[in-house]
């Protein structure tokens, strides 16, 4: 959030929604990873999974799917500049 504060005061409007769309990110993280959890533990604790591996695996599971959606649209959607021409 830093960064995009200091990116909007500058009027790099660019990096501000950049920085915006990762923080959002790191907000619905913590709802992937409760998502996750729930999935992992129906499917893997009748085969003998004990419950702290399993949230350990959903919150890795739950950021890097959420931080990694986010980079792939940034990188998606990202404003390319046009080539200056050359002299």
């Amino acid at each position: 959030l830093t960064k995009a504060i200091i990116a909007i005061r500058r009027h790099d409007v660019a990096r501000h929604r950049e920085w915006m769309i990762r923080a959002f990110a790191m907000a619905l993280g913590i709802s992937t990873i409760r998502l996750a959890v729930g999935i992992l533990d129906l499917a893997l604790t009748p085969s003998g999974f004990a419950a702290r591996d399993l949230f350990v695996a959903a919150l890795w599971m739950g950021w890097v799917l959420t931080l990694g959606t986010a980079e792939v649209w940034i990188q998606r959607t990202r404003v390319r500049l046009a080539p200056m021409p050359s002299a």
